[in-house]
């Protein structure tokens, strides 16, 4: 019904069918029985204009769908949008609610460079060839921490036994195993994944929800049915339910299903959660956006390096500026600085700054023309997670 008269539409000449391991399942799949509301139908979602609405509203009826199902895994769905901007409320909802949530567009964090990693890297290499036994390794475990750098660690080491066994296995096994797992692990999905309909091509997820916004839009070399295809693409990543919202007085894509019998319509409760939380903006930050060197221009004597060799994934910083600089300090330390090309969100405010994760760099790794300035041969970098929030009144 979406795309049946557009023009240009790859695979015409393929009608769509239902898949033959599925017809003799009830017409709304097991969800017919799993959701008396939307009884497997593809839902349309009235929802309210504004952009936080829209969010809280369409993850309050994922939240609902995720009560129903004992097996549900926020790994296997997504909130899908025409723009980025409309993602944005839907992650700080995610955040505000403890819903394990990642932006497509972020850079996902240097795993071989975290601190955990490194430990246990110089440790393993400590070993060699030598075998090594699953209760040395299970030793070295429990004398770490519960942070969640750690137990990503532990899961590698779950996998590894898996894969290969509990045997005795050289160390270095391990080690080269660890770097092969670690560049995978920066392709898995880490909970609910918010992306555009642009970057959804070839993914597949059991729940989907698509915002409604910005659907009619096209570039000026686009033709008229480019959205609806775009709209098709977005729909057809669900495996088991799809919501679609739609806001008041809209005559987006979703508005040409309203009468087919496997779809259904229904109004969303009204939002209760103050909108300004929803426009708060979260950064998690890259190398990119901070001084890498920062640490490695004090001497390995220096205090800065037992601060930073103490701070924990989580722990509060400060967000302070001097010199036409940003600085994050810890408990009056100043422990690192941001790039000086980063800004923050226009007209916003930071009302909170934290440690995501601990980095490790080598003089090695420093560009020759700074060689001169590097005082130590390793030294930590913190890479912290900002949140803005605009004025309030």
């Amino acid at each position: 019904a979406l795309i049946d008269g557009a023009r240009n539409r790859m695979k015409s000449g393929h009608p769509i069918v239902i898949d033959g391991s599925r017809q003799k399942e009830p017409a709304g799949g097991l969800w017919e029985d799993l959701d008396p509301m939307g009884r497997g139908r593809v839902q349309i979602l009235n929802v309210d204009g504004a952009e936080t609405a829209q969010a809280e509203q369409v993850m309050s009826e994922m939240l609902r769908l995720s009560k129903l199902d004992p097996l549900w895994e926020w790994s296997n769905a997504a909130v899908i949008a025409r723009q980025w901007k409309l993602l944005d409320p839907v992650y700080a909802y995610c955040q505000a609610n403890n819903i394990p949530a990642q932006l497509a567009d972020r850079d996902p964090l240097q795993f071989w460079r975290l601190r955990e990693t490194q430990l246990l890297v110089e440790w393993l290499s400590e070993r060699g060839s030598n075998p090594l036994k699953p209760t040395e390794l299970d030793t070295f475990l429990k004398r770490q921490s519960d942070g969640p750098w750690w137990e990503l660690l532990r899961e590698a080491i779950d996998s590894y036994r898996l894969e290969c066994g509990d045997g005795p296995l050289p160390a270095i096994h391990l080690k080269e195993w660890l770097a092969e797992w670690g560049r995978e692990i920066r392709k898995r999905q880490q909970g609910l994944l918010l992306v555009t309909a642009h970057r959804v091509k070839g993914l597949e997820f059991d729940h989907v929800a698509v915002l409604d916004g910005n659907w009619q839009d096209r570039g000026d070399d686009e033709d008229p049915d480019a959205a609806c295809r775009l709209y098709y693409v977005a729909m057809t990543r669900a495996r088991k339910t799809l919501t679609l919202a739609r806001r008041a007085l809209s005559n987006g894509p979703a508005y040409s299903l309203l009468t087919l019998p496997s779809v259904c319509m229904r109004n969303a409760p009204s939002p209760g959660m103050p909108s300004h939380i929803l426009e708060r903006e979260y950064m998690t930050l890259t190398p990119a956006n901070v001084d890498i060197g920062f640490a490695g221009r004090f001497h390995p004597r220096n205090r800065v390096h037992a601060i930073l060799k103490r701070l924990q994934p989580g722990d509060a910083l400060q967000l302070t500026r001097a010199k036409e600089q940003w600085l994050f300090e810890y408990n009056g330390q100043v422990v690192g600085r941001l790039a000086r090309s980063f800004n923050p969100p226009q007209n916003m405010y930071c009302i909170q700054a934290r440690v995501h994760a601990m980095l490790v760099r080598f003089r090695m790794d420093s560009d020759p023309l700074y060689a001169d300035s590097i005082e130590c041969d390793r030294w930590e970098v913190v890479i912290p997670e900002l949140v803005f929030a605009p004025p309030i009144g």
